[in-house]
C-alpha cells in the first residue's frame, strides 16, 4: 500500500504537543481561545504545551485492526500515539476519553494522538474516517494537503489509495478525479483549513448546518472543489452519535434533513 505524504511527523509531533510535563493541557487553551463557543483559535499557540495520553475504547470491530503490530480486540483499548491500521474492508469504531467518537473505513492508516480532556490529532494516510467531536473540544486532521482545525465537529474526510477510487454518492457510483487524494466534509459544525500547520494561518473558515464538502488539491496553495456528499450519509451519522457517553451531539440537523427529503 503506497503511503500518501506525511504531513505530522514524530517530530512534529514532540514539537506540537510540548513536553510531557507540562503543567497544563488542552483545556487552557479552551478557556483562553474561546471554549464551547466557535471563536477564532490559534492553532499552533492551542496545541503548543497540549499533554498527551489516555486509552480509546473499542466499540465495534469488523474485520482486522492492528496497534502497530498489536492486535486489536473488541471491547479492548488503545493508547495515544499508536499507529491504527485497518484492512480492507473493515471497519473500527473507536471512544476517546473526551467523549468524541471516530469511525475508520479499511482500507485505512493513520496515527490519532489525543488527551484524556479536550482533543488531539489525526494523521491520516490512507482510507475514511468520520467523527463526532463535542462542541468546545479542538482537534487537529491531517491529510495529504495539510491540516484542519476542529471546532466541535462532526467531519468526514477520506484519502484515497492507488486502489479503491471508486466511491458511492446520493446519486450512484462515481470515480474520483485522477489528480484528486483528499476528501474533506464538514457535516455539521465549524472549521478551519489551516493548510501546511507550520504556517499558522486559517486559510478557510468553513462552518456547515449539513454537509458541505470538497475536493483539496494543494500545488501553489490549498484549493477547493465544490463535491458530492461521498461515502458517508447520515443514517451512519446517526448511528455514531448513538455511541457518544451522554450529553451526546444534537441530532436536530438530522432531523430536520430528513423531513425536508421528498417521500415516496
Amino acid at each position: 500500500m503506497k503511503r500518501p505524504k506525511r504531513i505530522f511527523t514524530r517530530r512534529n509531533a514532540l514539537v506540537f504537543f510540548g513536553a510531557a510535563a507540562a503543567s497544563f493541557g488542552l483545556g487552557y487553551a479552551l478557556r483562553r481561545f474561546g471554549g464551547g463557543d466557535y471563536a477564532d483559535v490559534d492553532w499552533q499557540r492551542a496545541f503548543e504545551r497540549k499533554t498527551v495520553g489516555g486509552i480509546a475504547r473499542i466499540k465495534s470491530l469488523v474485520g482486522e485492526g492492528l496497534a502497530g503490530m498489536r492486535e486489536l480486540m473488541l471491547g479492548g483499548g488503545l493508547n495515544s500515539g499508536e499507529r491504527i491500521s485497518v484492512a480492507r474492508d473493515g471497519l473500527l469504531i473507536l471512544s476517546l476519553p473526551d467523549r468524541s467518537v471516530l469511525q475508520i473505513r479499511g482500507e485505512a492508516e493513520l496515527d490519532l494522538h489525543f488527551d484524556e480532556f479536550s482533543g488531539g490529532v489525526y494523521n491520516l494516510y490512507v482510507g475514511a474516517v468520520l467523527s463526532v467531536v463535542p462542541r468546545g473540544n479542538l482537534y487537529i486532521a491531517t491529510g495529504p494537503t495539510g491540516a484542519v482545525g476542529i471546532k466541535g465537529t462532526v467531519f468526514f474526510r477520506e484519502v484515497f489509495g492507488e486502489t479503491g477510487r471508486e466511491v458511492q454518492t446520493m446519486e450512484g457510483k462515481m470515480t474520483m478525479p485522477a489528480d484528486v487524494d483528499d476528501y474533506f466534509c464538514t457535516c455539521h459544525g465549524e472549521v478551519d483549513y489551516l493548510g501546511q500547520l507550520e504556517q499558522g494561518r486559517v486559510v478557510r473558515t468553513d462552518r456547515a448546518q449539513h454537509h458541505s464538502p470538497f475536493f483539496l488539491r494543494n500545488g501553489d496553495g490549498l484549493t477547493f472543489e465544490e463535491a458530492p456528499m461521498l461515502n458517508h450519509f447520515d443514517d451512519e451519522i446517526d448511528r455514531l452519535i448513538d455511541v457518544m457517553d451522554p450529553p451526546r451531539h444534537d441530532k436536530s440537523w438530522l432531523d430536520l434533513a430528513a423531513a425536508s427529503r421528498p417521500r415516496g
